[in-house]
Order: C-alpha cells, then sequence, then structure tokens
C-alpha cells in the first residue's frame, strides 16, 4: 500500500506513507517524507531516513541503519552495528550487541538507575562508592591488621631479649656476690691457729646477695684439707682443696 505523491510500497505486504516515501523491503513500513526502507520486517517514521538492516526500526529524522536487528529512537543517527539500540540526537554505535545513548563528543548520563542485583546489572555511582568504601576499609583492615601483627612480634622480640640481658645481668650480679663471700670466708679463717677452721663470708654485687661456708682442716704443718660453697636464692658453688708446703 503506498500513499503520497511518489510514494512506492514495492515489497510483499510492504506500506509507505508520505511523499518519495519508499517500502521495497517485504514486510517493510515507511511512515515520512523520503523515507527509503529495504530491509525486510524493517521500518522508517519520520523523515528522510534510510534503513538497509533487516529488522531495524528508525523512529526519527535523517537516520541511517544498515545493521540488522538494530533500534534507532532520535534524529542524526548513523550506524552500522548490529543488534543494537542507539538512543538520543546525534548518538553513535558501530559495535554489535550495545546500547548507546551518546556518541564520542556527546556523551549522556543515565539517571535513576535502581542498585544492580544480579552478575550482569548495571551498577550506580552510589554503588561504586559502597564498593570504593568497602575495598578501601577492607585494605586498611588488613594493613592495620599486618602492622599491628608486625609490631607485636617486634616489642616481643625486644621483651624477650630485654628478659634474657636482664637474666644475664642477674646471673653475672650473683657470680659476682658468691666470689665476694668466698673471698670474704677464706680471707677470715686465713690467721687462724687451730687444726680444724670454719669461715663464714658474704658478698654483695648489684641487687644480689650471697653467703659462704667452708671448712679447713689442717692434717700436719705442711699439709691442709678445705671445702666450701657459696650460695645464692637461685644458684649455687662449691669446691674443695689440698695445699702443701715445704
Amino acid at each position: 500500500m503506498a500513499l503520497g505523491t511518489n510514494a512506492a510500497a514495492q515489497g510483499k505486504q510492504s506500506i509507505a506513507m508520505g511523499d518519495g516515501a519508499q517500502a521495497i523491503g517485504e514486510q517493510a513500513i515507511s511512515i515520512g517524507t523520503g523515507n527509503k526502507v529495504t530491509g525486510n520486517h524493517s521500518g522508517a517514521i519520520g523523515d528522510p531516513s534510510t534503513v538497509s538492516g533487516n529488522n531495524s526500526y528508525s523512529i526519527g529524522n535523517n537516520n541511517t541503519l544498515s545493521g540488522d536487528n538494530t533500534f534507532v529512537l532520535g534524529n542524526n543517527v548513523n550506524t552500522t552495528a548490529k543488534n543494537a539500540v542507539v538512543l538520543g540526537n546525534d548518538s553513535s554505535s558501530n559495535r554489535e550487541n550495545t546500547v548507546s545513548v551518546g556518541s564520542d563528543i556527546n556523551q549522556r548520563q543515565i539517571i535513576n538507575v535502581a542498585n544492580g542485583t544480579a552478575d550482569n546489572d548495571a551498577v550506580n555511582v552510589s554503588q561504586l562508592q559502597d564498593a570504593k568504601t568497602s575495598a578501601i576499609e577492607t585494605s586498611n583492615t588488613y594493613t592495620d591488621t599486618k602492622f599491628n601483627t608486625l609490631n607485636d612480634s617486634i616489642h616481643n622480640y625486644l621483651q624477650d631479649n630485654g628478659q634474657r640481658f636482664k637474666e644475664i645481668d642477674d646471673r653475672f650480679d650473683r657470680q659476682g656476690a658468691m666470689s665476694a663471700a668466698m673471698l670474704n670466708m677464706a680471707t677470715s679463717t686465713s690467721g687462724l691457729q687451730g687444726k680444724n677452721r670454719i669461715g663464714v663470708g658474704a658478698g654483695f654485687q648489684g641487687s644480689e646477695q650471697a653467703v659462704s661456708l667452708g671448712y679447713q682442716r689442717v692434717i700436719n704443718p705442711n699439709t691442709s684439707f678445705s671445702l666450701g660453697g657459696a650460695f645464692t636464692k637461685d644458684e649455687n658453688s662449691g669446691g674443695m682443696g689440698m695445699g702443701f708446703s715445704w
């Protein structure tokens, strides 16, 4: 069916309405001045647009569609994409299976988008901000945990070494206190004339104290035997000896 000056409905079951409108494809619809639809099962509403892809539709003015299964809503759109949706004036898309709302030089925002729930849903700015905040918090928590663990390890290491050094210092002090106690015990009995001698001594070094106890037996004018020991709250030492003269 053709209505209008120079209108032509050449395709099977096609419709052309408007001056110069052409519906050449099968079951094509061309409504508007100068529209030309050569694709099968395609249509154009507006003027003057050209649709050569099959199963494609143009609603608007001055549009050119050459890809199959493509829909255009707007003016001044030229697309070769297949299975595409192009929305808005001067928008473009040359990639298959896409939805375009603008062009390289004419971008648009899609507003009032709900939060995506499925894997292939669109994500809005609110969700991106939440994801960013969550990622930063997770990163900070991880970093803080690692830092605290490292800090605790260093603290424990230093504390352990400090304790070890303190124990070494205390042992040195105990050894010094026992040596002083033994020396004073021996000195206190050195001038005695009896054959049996018992001496007691005390020694101090740092915060440690020690006591000593010794016994000496003069066997004859040229021979003597002695034994003794020194004691602290944590350590003990002892010894014995023989003495000769001639």
